[in-house]
């Protein structure tokens, strides 16, 4: 049962900004222009990353292979558009949102919460983006109950499918 319930405020917490932002609501995200987009990410999971971009929201899946924990991984997560900025002619965009992580071994089950905070970058002349994403949270260990402070992050380059 206490497992139970850290696994549910794991997943709230994940959630929580993006369930503060002001314009959150399920119909935007079900009557916009989306695009659809496919990649790699390299980082504490390292493996194929599917996207589904909103104009302002970011919804992933990430599969691949644990880097810390030498096992298969999985992740659920939404990022959130909050603001932008330019270098030169690029223009840059800056996200917060969360992300469930799960990963699994013959010996471990590890799912974490993380926050988390990202800037990428579209390219104008080619569907291609690149992105930066760095997460804080809390992971427990479900075989042996234990609750940790986590992070996670990754690189990675996304096609975009319109």
């Amino acid at each position: 049962m206490r497992k139970k319930i850290i696994l549910i405020i794991l997943v709230v917490l994940a959630l929580t900004p993006l369930m503060a932002a002001n314009s959150f609501s399920f119909d935007n995200i079900l009557n916009n222009e989306k695009n659809w987009g496919i990649g790699l990410n390299l980082g504490t999971s390292a493996g194929v990353i599917v996207e589904l971009n909103n104009k302002d929201y970011d919804f992933y899946l990430n599969f691949g292979f644990d880097v810390y924990s030498s096992g298969f991984s999985g992740a659920v997560g939404v990022d959130y558009k909050i603001t932008e900025f330019n270098i030169e002619k690029a223009k840059f965009d800056v996200g917060i949102g969360g992300e469930v992580p799960v990963i699994f071994t013959s010996e471990i089950i590890i799912i974490k919460g993380l926050f988390t905070g990202s800037v990428s970058y579209q390219f104008e002349e080619i569907p291609l983006k690149t992105y930066i994403r760095l997460g804080l949270g809390a992971k427990i260990n479900i075989y042996k109950g234990i609750l940790e402070p986590s992070f996670g992050g990754g690189i990675g380059v996304i096609y975009q499918f319109e």
